[in-house]
Order: structure tokens, then sequence, then C-alpha cells
């Protein structure tokens, strides 16, 4: 596990709200996309379930291997998931980051995080894009693309699984291995919360150290945001979940994004307090 990755699981279980309230995960669930836990303190929160992932590097004789202690997962303390952050395994990454972010809303609820909160806006809209930028997006989002590409010198898209964007019209979708490659040159990066689980944001914000904004962005994106920011990264846009049994719902029936901010949740972008 990194360094990044270390800090933002010490903050996060040795904070005094977290020693004070001592909550339990009352409720685990793996969807296809997404994967939510719920607190006992009603708290909340979602992560990319990683399950494409899993589902290739398992192969279909191995599926038993994929969470190897489904059933007993809410018999566990938090430490014990939260310690699933940046696991091997795509399915127990996310779990860990679902507790992660959990955690996370009962902080800052709590006690808040100092710095500028913008609700139902778009990470994007707090930047001054120019004509001259490089962007480099580490994840596909079409919205993204689409506004990107006609607005910018150069836009690069790395993607892990570019075959599930296949019909989306999204232009070359670069592997992941191109990262040293094009993030150096990049003005803005934009960089999906899923870098969290899979444990690689530490080093993509190493390569990206010219660039002038660096943004975390998607439901994944829901942790506290200091370390990230003294890490290196400026903006985060994520979801805060305001109906936490829709969401379980929701993450069970195979949910999109879409469905999380339409039924259970609002967008929230964090800007780095000067």
């Amino acid at each position: 596990m990194d360094g990044l990755l270390n800090r933002l699981l010490a903050v996060v279980s040795e904070h005094e709200v977290v020693r004070e309230r001592r909550p339990g995960v009352t409720e685990v669930r793996i969807g296809i996309l997404y994967t939510a836990v719920l607190l006992s303190t009603g708290h909340a929160g979602v992560s990319h379930s990683g399950a494409f992932e899993a589902m290739s590097a398992a192969g279909c004789g191995f599926f038993g291997r994929l969470m190897p202690d489904a059933g007993t997962l809410t018999e566990k303390p938090f430490q014990d998931l939260l310690a699933h952050v940046g696991d091997s395994n795509p399915l127990k990454g996310a779990v860990g980051v679902a507790v992660l972010n959990a955690l996370s809303a009962l902080i800052i609820e709590s006690a808040g995080h100092g710095h500028q909160e913008y609700p139902n806006m778009d990470a994007l809209d707090l930047l001054e894009i120019t004509p001259r930028d490089r962007v480099v997006l580490v994840g596909a989002f079409p919205p993204f693309i689409r506004r990107l590409r006609e607005q910018v010198k150069e836009l690069h898209v790395l993607e892990r699984n570019p075959g599930a964007f296949e019909g989306e019209n999204l232009g070359v979708l670069l592997p992941e291995d191109r990262a040293a490659e094009v993030l150096p040159g990049a003005d803005i990066v934009v960089a999906s919360g899923t870098t969290v689980s899979n444990g690689t944001l530490e080093g993509l914000i190493s390569l990206s150290q010219g660039a002038r904004e660096f943004l975390l962005v998607g439901p994944t994106a829901g942790m506290l945001p200091d370390p990230l920011f003294q890490a290196g990264v400026t903006v985060i846009g994520g979801i805060r979940i305001r109906n936490p049994e829709r969401l379980l719902r929701l993450v069970s029936e195979g949910g999109s994004g879409h469905g999380l901010n339409r039924d259970c949740a609002v967008k929230i972008t964090i800007k780095k307090r000067p």
C-alpha cells in the first residue's frame, strides 16, 4: 500500500469522531457497477465495484475466490474492511473504499473539512480551461470527453477497460501503461476516484507535477479531502449520500451513476482552500 493510502486510512480511522462513535458496518452491497456500505451511524459510502476487473482477473472457473469472506462482512469491525483499500482483489478494494467513504461522511457531517464546497456543480466548472491546454483523463468519462475534445489543444484518455465503452464514439482510448508518456506534459489531469481503490493515485500524481490542476472525480471520490489535497489533488468532485437506504437498493439492482445522482445523492465539488 502506498504512502497516500496509508495516510488516508490513518487520518480517517484515528479521527476523534470515529473513535468516539465507534461505528459498525451493518450493510455491504456489491453490485455490478457500484459497492455500497452502511454504517451503524446511518452514514453510507459508495465505490466503483471493480466487478468487471475481478471477473477478468479470476476467470470463469474461479469465482469462488472473488470475495472469500462473503456472508460474514458485517460481522467484522470496520478496521478489517478498511484494510482492504488497495487490495489486489478489486472487489475487496471496493469494499474498503466504500467503508473509507462512509467514515469520511460521518467525519464531514460532524466536524466539517475546512475547504470551499460547491453543491450541484461539476468539477470542470471550477476550472479556467483554455484552447492551449493539454488535458489527460485517467478513466473514460464520456460527458467530459464530449465537452473537452473540441475545447482544448490535446486530450488523452487513459482507460484500463476500453472494451466497456464500445460504441460510445469517444475516440482513441489509450492503455494505462501510456501514463508515463502523456501525464508529464499535461496542464490538467482528471482522474477517476477508482484510482484510490486500485492503489494507482499516488503514482499518477507523481507523474503530473507540471499540471496546474489535478481533479479526482466520480462517486468513488467521497473520502476526507485533506490527505488528497496535501498529496497534490486540487479539486474533488464526488457525491454526498442523502438517502442511504435508496443507495443500497440501487446498488443491489445494478444502478448507474446517473441513478445515484437522481435518487439518493447530490454532487459535491470541493476545492482546496488557498
